[in-house]
């Protein structure tokens, strides 16, 4: 008896390790072949976010209001084999841009592709306003979302209920366990644009001409596509096309940025392959008055072989109602609602989306040349400056080789937050020498990295006053500006604050770098050059190593001696008293002027110096200090020097070299107290 009950125990034991090995097969612990329950969540392109309205500028996605979901069993090794529809379809209604499949049955251990489909109804709060079709026809009783086809007898432009976006899992699922799955939806369309150059130059007495609606005649465009596969519906290899016409309808109307006298005339979302791009073969747009009547002398427009190419735009403009004599046609990643990422950077083409992302943070990727312009905000009170441009969350702007220009007084600031900007251009038409166009609050931190930054009439990147913990970054880039590439405001002391600095050129009529507050500074491989001074340091602890420290002196530039002083005895105030020096340290500072009550120490370590040109008050490349020292006499607030012999070498055999001024009181240089003897 005792041998049978133990004989029980250990099959009882046998069992349970085996349940808990194959429990084991599956990440989800669950066992292969079980039923778990997982649900989807299919969301529209950055999470509904756009930041345009639906037909003021179409493309942003807000008409579209159900979801399909079908869910195929793949069989075979990798799934590829075939693939065949598990259980019914499900449909929802889209809810703040966003569709929710709750609660579905799978089988762990199999592999699953997941097909959605999202566009416009009619009804989408009825059962049976769901199921029914309305531009597409998704309903094929043999194929389902295998045959999703535009409704063409009823077919009509300038309708951004026709937009639509689509999901199918690259790569086979295995479920293996319950889980929770959010899936991007994307466009199966290119937008088509049409746009007349010459609507505004009509005139007053022959507004007659001007087209109330336009009516489109397509030869050969795609009319369905396989959502499982992702690729356009074809026969014998070629892409299924047809001619479609629609009915006639009221002109866009839309305002083009940048040309007063364009009109976009029409919009249409065009199914394009999975890559490559599909040509129209020809496309004539018919002109109409309200009537239905054609203008006098307006005939119809013909455009042949033109490209669309899935989530890109293209835009087809030219004089259409006047001279004809051609037109232009580009091709442009994304829409105003866009959805192209590389790695992990959304392709932006419009400002609209630059200043979302500003607004609420992101990573993304410029697709063409923008301007920043707030010269026509309101001012909603005596505080209020639209043009500075207040980031409170980190993001991220890959120029992508093009040219951001910031128009007017328009300029960035990160406020304990992250503003990083590489790999393109930056201009400003600013004239105001004192502002920076990209500073950093308290807190926050600015980036630049393989930039060209031209601001000839005002201040590249700095710290605003009372930027306590800040952090600035410039990396393999070039910075010319008027005041100063780089620098500080110290009209409120700072503590915390970090610049660190490599590989680059800072240009400036002033000062290459304009340091004022108690900050560190590390300058690896970089040039500055001003015509002030290359490198201005009145507080923190700089150190330059392999670095180029310039003095190109300019009377145009001048001033002297009313905004500078040439001598040893010449009365410092604010910033804009100084001396000139390829590097100015220290402090010197009269009674009712900032006190700049702090230390400047400075190490050298293989640096070189040039002087050149004269300031017209009197000073020469023979005359102007490579390094001149001011010290402070209180405790703690002197000034520190130290450099290694190469560097001596090159300051020495620049202007007078090194000048120590103030009897060298509170100084010390390569760490021994200075002696003038």
């Amino acid at each position: 008896m005792k041998s049978n009950q133990i004989l029980a125990l250990l099959a009882a034991a046998a069992l349970l390790l085996l349940t808990s090995c194959q429990r084991d097969e599956l990440q989800g612990g669950s066992i292969s072949g079980e039923e778990v329950t997982v649900s989807i969540s299919a969301v529209m392109p950055g999470d509904g976010s756009a930041v345009v309205k639906s037909n003021d500028n179409p493309g942003n996605g807000s008409e579209v209001n159900r979801c399909i979901l079908e869910v195929y069993l793949l069989e075979g090794e990798d799934g590829s084999a075939t693939a065949s529809l598990y259980g019914t379809r499900h449909i929802v209604k889209m809810q703040d841009q966003k569709a929710s499949f709750e609660d579905l049955n799978l089988i762990t251990g199999q592999k699953y592709r997941f097909v959605l489909w999202a566009d416009y109804v009619d009804n989408p709060d009825t059962e049976a306003g769901l199921a029914s079709d309305k531009f597409y026809e998704t309903d094929d009783a043999a194929y389902g979302l295998q045959t999703v086809t535009m409704v063409t007898e009823s077919y009509a432009g300038n309708e951004d209920k026709r937009d639509a976006f689509f999901y199918r899992s690259d790569n086979a699922v295995t479920v293996d366990g319950p889980a929770d799955y959010t899936l991007q939806l994307k466009r199966p369309f290119g937008q088509l644009n049409i746009i007349t150059t010459d609507y505004g130059l009509i005139p007053e007495t022959h507004k007659d001409l001007l087209p109330a609606k336009v009516q489109l005649a397509y030869k050969s465009i795609p009319t369905g596509i396989n959502l499982l596969t992702g690729e356009l519906l074809s026969s014998d290899g070629s892409i299924t096309t047809q001619e479609v016409t629609g009915t006639a309808v009221d002109i866009a109307n839309l305002s083009v940025s940048g040309n007063s006298d364009a009109r976009q005339l029409s919009f249409d979302y065009i199914l394009a392959p999975a890559t490559g791009q599909h040509i129209i073969g020809e496309l004539t747009m018919s002109f109409l008055q309200k009537d239905g009547k054609t203008p006098t002398g307006i005939s119809d427009y013909t455009i042949e072989s033109i490209p669309v190419q899935r989530n890109y735009r293209t835009n087809v403009s030219g004089a259409l109602l006047t001279d004809r004599a051609g037109v232009d046609v580009k091709v442009e990643p994304g829409f105003d609602c866009d959805e192209e990422v590389i790695d992990g950077k959304l392709v932006i083409s419009s400002v609209d989306r630059l200043m979302n992302a500003l607004e609420n943070g992101g990573r993304v990727m410029l697709a063409q040349d923008m301007e920043i312009d707030r010269r026509s905000e309101e001012i909603t009170g005596p505080d209020d400056d639209p043009n500075r441009i207040v980031v409170e969350k980190d993001v991220e702007i890959d120029l992508n080789g093009h040219k951001l220009t910031l128009k007017g007084e328009s300029r960035m600031a990160a406020n304990n937050a992250e503003i990083r900007i590489s790999n393109g251009y930056i201009e400003s038409e600013s004239q105001s020498a004192e502002i920076f166009r990209f500073f950093a609050n308290e807190g926050g931190k600015v980036v630049v990295e393989d930039v060209e930054m031209n601001v000839p009439g005002t201040t590249g990147v700095g710290f605003n006053p009372g930027a306590n913990n800040a952090r600035l970054e410039v990396r393999n880039s070039t910075i010319v500006a008027e005041k100063y590439a780089v620098g500080t405001n110290a009209a409120k002391p700072v503590s915390g604050a970090e610049i660190v600095i490599e590989n680059s050129t800072f240009t400036a009529a002033e000062s290459g770098m304009m340091i004022n507050i108690p900050c560190t500074i590390t300058a690896n491989n970089c040039k500055f050059t001003g015509g002030w001074q290359g490198v201005f340091l009145r507080g923190g602890e700089a150190t330059f190593t392999n670095c180029s420290i310039n003095l190109v002196m300019d009377p145009e530039y001048g001033d002297w001696p009313e905004k500078h002083v040439n001598t040893e005895d010449g009365t410092w105030a604010d910033g804009n008293q100084s001396e000139t020096a390829a590097l100015l340290m220290g402090n010197r500072c009269v009674e009712g002027h900032l006190s700049y009550n702090y230390p400047t120490s400075v190490t050298l370590t293989n640096t070189t110096f040039s002087i050149t040109g004269n300031n017209g008050g009197g000073m020469d490349a023979a005359t102007a200090p490579a390094i001149s020292v001011w010290s402070r006499v209180e405790e703690g607030n002197g000034a520190s020097l130290t450099y290694d012999d190469a560097t001596k070498a090159n300051f020495s055999n620049a202007g007078k070299g090194l000048v120590v001024n103030n009897e060298g009181k509170n100084l010390t240089i390569n760490g021994q107290p200075y002696n003038n003897n």
